[in-house]
């Protein structure tokens, strides 16, 4: 790719980026990283690339291929590793789940794309595979870890929205106003709260995730190595 030259000398014409599918993506995910979901627009995309809009549909015939292609770019930014590490099936999808959390929360305004546009392209088929397999050798049957990554995913992407997601009808105060409030009716939240209680979004993602891989690992009857053995001992 061809960067924008700057301080070009007299009478050269500074070179634009040579257009491709990776580059259009990029532009457009910083526009909504920016600006947000409902200010994009093809026209905006091609005014920010340089481009008459129609140049953009030779890459991507149709606005929603454009986001799926958004989608995949930000699911790809997961750094999962390949391979054993050698720790227990849990720990392993722990560190997944939690590197897909990292790159949901990088993009806040293209969230609510990412959790409901469904992507079957092979970089992202190749993320899955690598969850997968891990879940299955831990004892599920394919069809069970496919169920399994369904659930995880739709975990993670809510919780990392309810973080970082912009709030519908604009930002307001997180802080409850006690005014008009009867709190003889929610001693509970009440004492919760008057004990120090700080909203924690590590802990509370850490909470849920461990809780719910436990309950899919008895539900599925998933093992590691180690523990089989002392069974079948």
């Amino acid at each position: 790719m061809t960067e924008t030259t700057e301080g070009s000398p007299a009478g050269e014409r500074p070179t634009r980026p040579t257009l491709s599918r990776e580059y259009i993506v990029s532009i457009a995910l910083s526009i909504i990283d920016r600006d947000g979901l409902d200010r994009f627009s093809m026209r905006r995309l091609g005014a920010e690339i340089g481009v008459d809009p129609m140049a953009v549909y030779h890459y991507f015939p149709s606005k929603a291929d454009l986001f799926d292609g958004l989608v995949e770019a930000v699911w790809m930014e997961t750094e999962i590793p390949q391979g054993s590490s050698g720790r227990p099936w849990l720990e392993d999808l722990v560190g997944y789940l939690t590197a897909i959390r990292a790159a949901l929360r990088r993009h806040p305004a293209a969230l609510p794309a990412v959790a409901t546009r469904p992507i079957k392209t092979q970089p992202f088929l190749d993320l899955v595979e690598v969850v997968a397999t891990r879940l299955v050798r831990a004892g599920a049957t394919p069809a069970d870890a496919l169920d399994a990554i369904n659930v995880l995913v739709y975990f993670v992407s809510g919780h990392a929205l309810a973080e970082v997601g912009e709030p519908v009808g604009g930002p307001d105060s997180p802080e409850i106003n006690p005014e008009g409030l009867d709190m003889s009716a929610i001693p509970t939240l009440v004492e919760a709260i008057g004990s120090g209680y700080e909203f924690d979004a590590d802990r509370q993602f850490d909470l849920g995730l461990r809780s719910l891989l436990k309950g899919l690992g008895e539900r599925l009857g998933l093992s590691d190595p180690a523990d089989r053995e002392a069974s079948d001992g």
